[in-house]
């Protein structure tokens, strides 16, 4: 089975990352910019910014599911005012973006944590 994985970069992603590589899945992953952190067998796909019209089309060809852990789950500037617009454009507008571009790619499987 081939996975996309978004979010492989943080605590649950990586820890993902690698069990999946043990049972012998093929992983591709979309991130906002090419990382070290995984061996070459981990595809890498560079989306740049996280936004509400990124493009995915590129990493969606030939898998048969997304898991999809990217989000924002922390408030690093706590005084800038659009806080709540920055959690709506990261975890609800990507997150529904992605979803559409994965329905039209005939991915079969959208998992979302």
């Amino acid at each position: 089975m081939k996975v996309l994985l978004t979010g492989a970069t943080g605590f649950i992603g990586q820890a993902l990352v690698t069990e999946l590589i043990r049972q012998s899945f093929s992983i591709s992953i979309a991130v906002r910019q090419k990382s070290n952190l995984f061996p070459d067998e981990v595809k890498q796909f560079v989306v740049r910014n996280f936004e509400s019209d990124s493009d995915f089309s590129a990493s969606l060809t030939g898998i048969d599911c997304v898991i999809h852990l990217a989000g924002k789950a922390h408030v690093i500037d706590k005084n800038k005012a659009s806080v709540l617009d920055e959690f709506r454009l990261i975890n609800t507008d990507l997150t529904l973006n992605l979803a559409r571009q994965a329905a039209v790619a005939g991915v079969n499987r959208f998992v979302f944590l």
